[in-house]
């Protein structure tokens, strides 16, 4: 397990831009890690699970919040040695959390929805496995937002009830030499 406690804890608040710091910032949780091996399978799996603690007093309008959060990893691979080639898939599972954002100059607190991460790669090897190609997709399930509970908007902004995550799915061709020296 981890535990570690921080007296200030620098973060960038979402609007304007603005910086802040927590007064009080504490993390207890636990990681685990294992791994299994059946011939030509290899399979990954990690989980962790955090308790957090972080209070924010600005300008003495104390603000505080508590999550616990949950994350799990795993990939499976599967090599076929009569074309020196594996497939490997990864998945990530990010569990509920939450985060500040700033309306109006004051903290609320935002509750993110869990999310997933899906990426599908295949590796081949030549050349006496010094050289390597892989072709994969990252973010597979094509996750671009998140779904938060609705944070009413300021005077001037609407409510806003998604987190942009990234661009979406991805392509990617990689080439790798190993030079043994």
């Amino acid at each position: 397990g981890k535990k570690f406690d921080l007296k200030e804890f620098h973060n960038v608040v979402l609007q304007n831009g603005a910086c802040f710091c927590f007064d009080t910032f504490s993390s207890k949780g636990i990681a685990l890690e294992n791994e299994f091996f059946y011939k030509k399978i290899q399979f990954n799996v990690g989980a962790s699970y955090f308790n957090i603690k972080r209070v924010l007093d600005y300008d003495t309008r104390e603000t505080s919040n508590k999550q616990a959060n949950f994350q799990l990893n795993s990939n499976v691979s599967y090599e076929i040695p009569v074309v020196k080639t594996s497939v490997t898939a990864y998945y990530k599972y990010i569990g509920k959390t939450n985060r500040f954002i700033q309306v109006d100059g004051f903290f609320e607190n935002q509750k993110i929805n869990p999310y997933s991460w899906f990426d599908l790669t295949v590796s081949k090897q030549f050349l006496k496995n010094k050289t390597a190609i892989t072709l994969g997709v990252r973010n597979l399930f094509d996750v671009t937002e998140i779904r938060t509970n609705a944070v009413t908007g300021g005077a001037h902004s609407g409510t806003n009830n998604t987190i942009s995550l990234g661009y979406g799915r991805s392509y990617f061709l990689k080439l790798a030499y190993n030079i043994n020296i």
